[in-house]
């Protein structure tokens, strides 16, 4: 068990000593040297002796480096916005994209419009209903071709209503389909300025 141990022993001071035999080695090397010769082995001592400085600077070193990639990153982070930013307003610039802005107010003025139109055919078709019903009420005595008449007369005005509705959404459609064209166009010109 003796052997065993110092073995071990050995094993782990063995990298300790084979530093130490070098240290020797080189200080026995500079004695039998010339002076020259020693004034060079000096300096790669400091050299050597430098060493663990310029490895304690290191992490400022690679910080430095870290922040000077970080801001490279950033100017060209800044550069690409104003890049994007130029392309933004040569798009709104370009008259296609201003014909579809125009064209799309048109469209949603056209279907405010359509939907003006069909909320006064409801209520004057439901006033027309009213009064059909409050005049078959009144005149229940009276002969079944006067509550004809007025029944077509209600027939009448709601189809006229459903007609002005009708006109109007295709007039919302016609202009809704100028927009998606508008559009088309827009884009073909926007994707033509990228890049420039």
């Amino acid at each position: 068990m003796a052997v065993t141990n110092t073995s071990e022993q050995t094993k782990r001071t063995t990298p300790l000593y084979a530093v130490v035999g070098v240290g020797d080695l080189v200080v026995k090397r500079i004695r039998q040297t010339p002076t020259v010769a020693q004034a060079r082995a000096n300096e790669r001592l400091d050299a050597v002796l430098a060493l663990p400085g310029q490895v304690r600077a290191l992490p400022d070193k690679a910080q430095a480096g870290v922040q000077s990639v970080v801001d490279q990153a950033s100017e060209t982070y800044g550069d690409l916005a104003k890049r994007g930013e130029g392309l933004v307003a040569r798009i709104r610039r370009q008259k296609s994209t201003q014909d579809l802005e125009k064209q799309a107010k048109s469209t949603v003025s056209q279907a405010r419009g359509t939907a003006t139109t069909a909320k006064k055919s409801a209520k004057a078709t439901r006033t027309q209903a009213k009064s059909t019903a409050t005049t078959a009420r009144t005149s229940a005595k009276k002969a079944a071709d006067d509550s004809v008449t007025s029944a077509k007369g209600t027939s009448t005005s709601a189809r006229k209503a459903a007609q002005a509705t009708t006109t109007r959404a295709k007039a919302t459609t016609t202009s809704a389909q100028h927009t998606a064209g508008t559009a088309g166009k827009a884009a073909s010109d926007a994707a033509d300025k990228i890049g420039d």
